[in-house]
């Protein structure tokens, strides 16, 4: 009878900045490089347990985004599914749990010469540049400070430039003169059906 394969679940995790950064860890065990995952609890969903495994190999709080896809791998015997998700770290949290030596924010070419295991290598190589252009769209490629208001609200910056400012105000000053030209020409039509039509019962 063939054995259930072992499930598994993690993340490509970015971090923003001048230029975005993917999290890959070292294991203490014997000094591999790989990507943030780990095997689910029981009962735990393929998601959950890639967020929880993050934040625990990383030691950062991250949203996780959308999914990536499976790496599949035989595995004593059996078969390991590991699941994983686009996700965005925040802040540092925590220290990384003990099975973790070191976490190192690399770019996406730096991140797959530091992969020790081919696999590895190769899934980050399909869907890291998928995951790229899934941030640009969704605007997360690089994280701007909002200013804040006097109450601690955020407040709205006027990013347009002062030439698009200027020619907006011009229009509107335009606007403003055409209106009064044409009334100053209605004035005799005004005038005239006043006294041929309005006056009459």
């Amino acid at each position: 009878m063939a054995r259930s394969p072992i499930k598994a679940a993690g993340g490509i995790v970015f971090r923003s900045g001048a230029e975005p950064l993917i999290a890959v860890v070292q294991l203490a065990k014997d000094g591999d490089w790989v990507l943030p995952k780990g095997k689910l609890n029981p009962g735990e969903s393929a998601r959950d347990a890639a967020e929880r495994e993050v934040w625990e190999e990383t030691g950062y709080a991250i949203s996780v985004h959308e999914f990536l896809g499976k790496l599949k791998y035989p595995t004593g015997g059996g078969k390991k599914v590991v699941h994983f998700w686009r996700m965005e770290a925040s802040k540092k949290v925590r220290d990384p749990m003990s099975d973790v030596r070191e976490v190192d924010w690399l770019p996406l070419d730096a991140a797959l010469k530091r992969l020790t295991r081919t696999r590895e290598r190769d899934f980050l190589s399909g869907v890291g540049a998928a995951a790229h252009r899934a941030r640009d769209r969704n605007g997360q490629r690089v994280a701007s400070p909002q200013r804040r208001g006097k109450n601690g609200s955020a407040a709205v910056r006027d990013t347009r430039s002062a030439a698009a400012r200027k020619n907006k105000s011009g229009s509107r000053a335009r606007k403003e003169r055409a209106a009064t030209g044409l009334a100053r020409l209605l004035l005799p039509l005004r005038d005239w059906l006043s006294r041929n039509f309005l006056g009459r019962e």
